[in-house]
């Protein structure tokens, strides 16, 4: 994690790569980061070079965007990479293909060498209570296989409870996913003694490079720039509490919209779910009808667009925000519970109508709400 008290966050990542070596620079032009911090941070010189399957923490920033927080960064796509390639690939889970799409201007199948994607990699922030409670930075770290949670809580020297706290996880031991990410709450930058090397069988054998196909090699070839980011980590320096006022007093609410749902019946119980696990966290909802957000935002009307399913609505006197998630959407969301815990704005309400759900959000006007 950097000193810097004048940079207003950052996110420590890991680098590891199976088939080659990866210099500090490679690692800081993937992540838009410092290389002299990447450096200190590891312990390491400047343009050394990382072993194969080793851990590296990279400090890059990371912001408020909308409704979550993310860092920034920018990729130049390499011939035959898709959204799909560079987020499982190249950045190993810290992105997304649906994240990537919605970032970038190009249509999936119009992706060409050369074009630069901007890339959002997941990160998080303490909420007031978190801080209270001694969390100065967040960690999100990316599952490995094996991995469960009381392990990685005794790694990184935090209490079990902590990381089932940031994640919501109602199970003391919960079954990770490997390739997706959790939050670990720490209160003292991380270390270098804190990253281990992973011991796996090579992907790629030696005759693989031998082959005439050129769209395999163009493959390897990216794969070995840079396979596994394996830890990131989201730090919020608290001097800078002006930036994330407005998550910070509300806290950050989660949801979960349960599977898919073919039968009225269980959409609605589905939905009475969805509320009665939001007032876990201290929500109160608003009890919003159908008819009264398809009124509020003149019945989704190009005007009230915010952009993609996102609409402002006008509730009576107060302004706030609509977002139409379709039942493809629900996994995705659902995800975003296990990544994004306590980092999504004041939630207001939801109702299902037909198979979609309806999330009501509080409006920032200082800022934009992006889906």
């Amino acid at each position: 994690m950097m000193r810097d008290l004048l940079q207003p966050s950052f996110t420590p990542s890991v680098a590891t790569n199976p088939a080659k070596r990866s210099s500090d620079t490679n690692i800081s032009n993937l992540t838009t980061s410092e290389p002299s911090e990447l450096a200190r941070i590891n312990n390491v010189t400047r343009k050394a070079t990382f072993p194969t399957n080793s851990e590296v923490i990279v400090p890059v920033n990371c912001y408020g965007q909308g409704q979550y927080y993310q860092s920034n960064t920018t990729y130049i796509l390499k011939p035959n990479d898709t959204y799909f390639t560079v987020a499982s690939n190249t950045y190993q889970g810290l992105s997304t293909c649906d994240s990537l799409m919605r970032e970038n201007p190009y249509h999936q199948l119009n992706l060409i060498p050369n074009m630069v994607l901007q890339v959002p990699l997941r990160c998080a922030c303490p909420t007031t209570h978190q801080v209270a409670n001694g969390t100065m930075y967040l960690l999100t770290y990316l599952v490995n296989w094996d991995d469960t949670i009381p392990d990685i809580a005794d790694r990184f020297h935090v209490s079990t409870k902590n990381v089932l706290e940031a994640n919501g996880f109602p199970d003391e031991n919960p079954n990770l996913t490997p390739s997706t990410t959790i939050l670990i709450p720490l209160p003292t930058e991380p270390s270098s003694s804190e990253t281990i090397t992973h011991h796996q069988k090579p992907v790629i054998s030696g005759s693989f490079y031998n082959s005439k196909n050129k769209r395999k090699q163009y493959i390897v070839l990216a794969i070995s720039l840079l396979i596994v980011l394996s830890v990131i980590l989201a730090a919020v320096f608290l001097f800078h509490k002006k930036l994330f006022r407005g998550f910070w007093q509300k806290g950050c609410k989660d949801i979960t919209v349960l599977g898919r749902q073919s039968n009225a019946s269980l959409r609605r119980q589905s939905t009475a779910r969805l509320r009665v696990e939001i007032a876990d966290f201290g929500q109160a909802l608003k009890d919003f009808e159908f008819n009264d957000i398809q009124k509020a935002t003149r019945n989704f009307s190009n005007e009230n667009r915010i952009k993609g399913s996102m609409y402002r609505g006008v509730f009576g006197q107060k302004v706030l925000a609509v977002k139409n998630m379709s039942r493809e959407a629900t996994e995705e969301v659902k995800m975003l519970k296990k990544i994004n815990h306590f980092n999504l704005i004041n939630l207001e309400d939801v109702c299902e109508k037909h198979g979609s759900y309806y999330l009501v959000f509080e409006y920032m006007e200082n800022g934009s709400l992006r889906e």
